[in-house]
């Protein structure tokens, strides 16, 4: 596990996501890439709001992130039925932070 700060914000990422923007290409890691970056604006808009009070970003960026949220689910059930575990796991554990971030940023 690795800790980034965007702005104010502190996002969490996994060894597979690092090592997605690292070292890996491939559709499986832009999948990745697509999850972090997400979370990441999702984050980093909750921080903004919390400390200016103006939720303007976040109105934006929530429409964004919960279309990104059925991709990725499409993803990761393409990578199941493909049986590539490793993928569906990594992916699908991915998809849960944002959908984490997603449900803490609609209770502002």
């Amino acid at each position: 596990m690795t800790t980034v700060r965007i702005g104010g914000a502190r996002l969490l990422m996994s060894s597979w996501e690092v090592a997605a923007f690292v070292s890996e290409d491939g559709p499986g890691a832009e999948d990745l890439r697509r999850a972090v970056v997400a979370r990441a604006l999702v984050t980093s808009a909750v921080e903004q709001a919390k400390q200016s009070g103006n939720a303007t970003v976040l109105d934006r960026v929530l429409p964004i992130a919960r279309v990104e949220v059925s991709r990725l689910q499409e993803r990761v059930e393409g990578a199941k039925q493909a049986k590539d575990t490793e993928a569906a796991v990594n992916l699908g554990i991915s998809t849960k932070r944002l959908l984490s971030s997603l449900e803490e940023a609609e209770k502002l």
